[in-house]
C-alpha cells in the first residue's frame, strides 16, 4: 500500500550510508589525531598534511548530516503519506459496512476511531524512527566490527565474546523493569 517506494528507498539509503559515514568519521579523525601529536623523534607533519585531513574530516561531517537529515525527512515523509492513504482505505471499508456492523460490541465507532487514531500512530513511528534507526545501528555496528577484526582481530573476538553476556544481563534487567 506504500505509494512512495522511491522515496522510501531513498531513505533507507541515506539510512544506510549514514551507518556507514560514522566508522569513516572515526577513521579519518584518528588519522587527524594521530599525525597533531609529534612522534618519538619531536617530529610533527607538516600542515599540509593536517589540513588536507581536517579538510575530509569536515567532508565526512556535512556528508554524514545531510544523509542523516534525508533519511529522517524522507522515511517520516513516506510514513505519513503511507499512514494517510491507510486510513483513506479504512474510512471507504468502514463506511460501507452495514449499520448492524456497528452494533457490534467489537465495531464501536469510539474503538474503531481509536484504532484508526493509536495504532496507525504508532505504525508511522515504526516505519520512519525505528527503522531509520535499525538501519543505521545495524551497518554502523557491521562496518565497526569489520574495521575491528582487521585492525585487531584477538581483541574483537575477546570482545564478541562478551556478546551473550550482554545479551542476559540486556534480559534480565528488561524483565526486571517489567
Amino acid at each position: 500500500t506504500i505509494q512512495q517506494k522511491t522515496l522510501l528507498f531513498i531513505g533507507l539509503l541515506c539510512a544506510v550510508l549514514a551507518g556507514a559515514s560514522n566508522p569513516i568519521f572515526s577513521w579519518t579523525f584518528a588519522k587527524l589525531l594521530n599525525q597533531s601529536v609529534p612522534d618519538k623523534n619531536n617530529k610533527a607533519q607538516p600542515n599540509s598534511y593536517i589540513i588536507k585531513w581536517s579538510m575530509i574530516v569536515l567532508a565526512i561531517s556535512i556528508v554524514d548530516g545531510v544523509l542523516t537529515l534525508g533519511k529522517s525527512f524522507l522515511l517520516k515523509y513516506v510514513a505519513e503519506y503511507w499512514i494517510y492513504d491507510l486510513r483513506l482505505l479504512c474510512f471507504g471499508k468502514i463506511a460501507n459496512q452495514d449499520v448492524s456492523w456497528f452494533q457490534k460490541a467489537l465495531n464501536k465507532p469510539s474503538e474503531v476511531a481509536a484504532l484508526m487514531m493509536n495504532d496507525l500512530r504508532d505504525l508511522r513511528s515504526l516505519v520512519s524512527e525505528f527503522t531509520s534507526a535499525v538501519t543505521t545501528l545495524l551497518f554502523v555496528s557491521l562496518i565497526g566490527l569489520i574495521w575491528a577484526l582487521i585492525t585487531g582481530w584477538k581483541l574483537s573476538l575477546v570482545c564478541l565474546s562478551l556478546i551473550p553476556f550482554y545479551l542476559i544481563f540486556t534480559g534480565i534487567y528488561g524483565a526486571l523493569l517489567q
